[in-house]
């Protein structure tokens, strides 16, 4: 059985290493699969983004509050 597996996965390789397959058969399947996932992506990195900017700006909030109460202190 895992004879069999291999010469398949062998000969699925070799297949799709042929510049015909790949633009006949692999370039448009990749072509739409991006279209599908790529809303999501641009959404998945503005929210990383939106996360680092308030991180960032609590942090500096943070800083600058402990700043101010050792001015006032002192």
């Amino acid at each position: 059985m895992k004879k069999l597996f291999d010469a398949l996965l062998a000969d699925a390789v070799e297949q799709f290493q042929r510049p015909e397959i790949q633009n006949a058969i692999l370039r448009p399947i990749l072509v739409s699969v991006f279209h599908l996932v790529y809303p999501y992506l641009l959404g998945a990195m503005v929210l990383w983004v939106i996360m680092f900017v308030c991180v960032a700006l609590i942090l500096l909030i943070l800083v600058r509050g402990s700043l101010l109460v050792g001015i006032q202190k002192g």
